[in-house]
């Protein structure tokens, strides 16, 4: 039943129960509520609609447990809306802003995504799974990232989860087939892997190492953070440009980029960040409608299918104009050079994770203007090293 005490000002959350029952006129107006109530309890709260008892939203944060199963916490106050009031119900809610169609749309879909497969898996998560599926360079990238450098211990890594029937024994001396296994996982597969992790691409300097961060791991991470829906985007200027909007989680990691680009000579002409569209190519959102994603000089670093192309194309012209020439002429599929690239992925966060993901490095499209958040917002919120 409804209870009968006026709205507090500031629902109590509790977890699961005492819950605190509120009435709204209308289904916006109770979303609406609800939605300024996820933004003022902070990341990971998403709002969930129940038609029983009665129709309304509550809040709920799915976080994963130790045991890696997922656990759904929710928030003591319902917002209730339609019909009549009923005997005793509290009275009507302040108005508040409704949410757009179109931002709700997209949040449904985020939200429903996070529910259903819960928060994006840690580095030690994807070791696993990428062990159980024997997806080895992928596997090999979360050990690096989690702090096996040593390629003696990420072949033993790999030749564990080929024969789990060991359980991890040594190799005896008179084992020689399984010892001449072992070299050719640590010559064809660990040592690619490795170089790969390093490469910078064609006269660059090492790069930090690149952890995959798919856009899916991505969307789920950042999830509650769609479209504006937990948290605004702030406007920040870079490269003395005008303001773009940006989430403001991300904002140390754009000024290091601007940092690592202008002490290496760039000079952007048109940066910008946050827009609420779909994916190029796709219908699910683009990490630009998280606020994650900035587009930098599109004319000089265009977005181009590259199916037969694997590599990325610097051009070798000392300029920044001779180098934009070389792109609209088909020579070349940057302007950026190596190096600038390079400084841009070496920015890492206090735990050695690499902040930002290049476009330009893809396989099957080279997106050269476009570089991305390439970690989650807890581990982005750590802070930076050197920052």
């Amino acid at each position: 039943m409804l209870r009968t005490s006026s709205p507090p000002a500031a629902p109590r959350v509790v977890d699961g129960r005492d819950r605190q029952d509120l009435w709204c006129a209308s289904r916006a107006h109770a979303r609406a509520l609800a939605v300024r109530r996820a933004r003022a309890l902070g990341p990971g709260w998403t709002v969930v609609h129940d038609a029983r008892p009665r129709p309304h939203f509550h809040l709920a944060r799915v976080t994963r447990r130790a045991d890696g199963r997922l656990a759904r916490r929710r928030a003591g106050a319902r917002y209730f809306y339609g019909g009549s009031r009923g005997r005793g119900a509290a009275g009507l809610l302040p108005a508040a802003t409704a949410v757009p169609p179109e931002r709700d749309a997209a949040w449904e879909a985020a939200a429903e995504e996070r529910e259903t497969q819960g928060p994006a898996p840690g580095p030690d998560q994807q070791l696993r799974a990428a062990l159980a599926a024997r997806r080895w360079p992928e596997a090999i990238a979360a050990a690096f990232a989690l702090g096996t450098r040593d390629e003696n211990a990420l072949t033993d890594l790999v030749f564990t989860a080929l024969h789990p029937e060991r359980r991890g024994t040594p190799i005896a001396r008179h084992e020689t087939a399984l010892a001449q296994e072992w070299r050719r996982i640590r010559d064809g597969v660990v040592r690619p892997a490795l170089h790969r992790l390093f490469a910078a691409g064609p006269a660059g300097p090492p790069a930090a190492t690149r952890v995959a961060r798919s856009t899916t791991w991505l969307r789920r991470a950042w999830a509650e953070h769609l479209a504006e829906k937990t948290v605004r985007m702030v406007p920040l200027q870079l490269f003395g440009l005008r303001a773009t909007p940006v989430h403001p989680y991300t904002v140390d990691a754009w000024r290091a980029l601007e940092r690592a680009l202008t002490a290496t000579g760039y000079r952007p002409r048109s940066v910008w960040n946050y827009v609420n569209r779909p994916i190029t190519g796709g219908s699910g959102p683009s990490l630009h409608a998280y606020g994650i994603a900035t587009d930098i000089d599109p004319s000089c670093n265009p977005y181009r299918v590259t199916p037969d192309r694997p590599v990325v194309r610097f051009s070798a012209q000392p300029t920044q104009d001779q180098r934009c020439a070389e792109v609209k002429a088909g020579r070349a599929d940057t302007a950026f050079t190596p190096q600038q690239v390079a400084a841009v992925e070496a920015i890492t966060t206090v735990d050695g994770l690499p902040v930002l993901a290049w476009g330009g490095r893809w396989r099957s499209v080279k997106d050269a203007m476009h570089f991305q958040v390439n970690v989650s917002p807890d581990e982005l919120r750590r802070g930076l090293r050197g920052g």
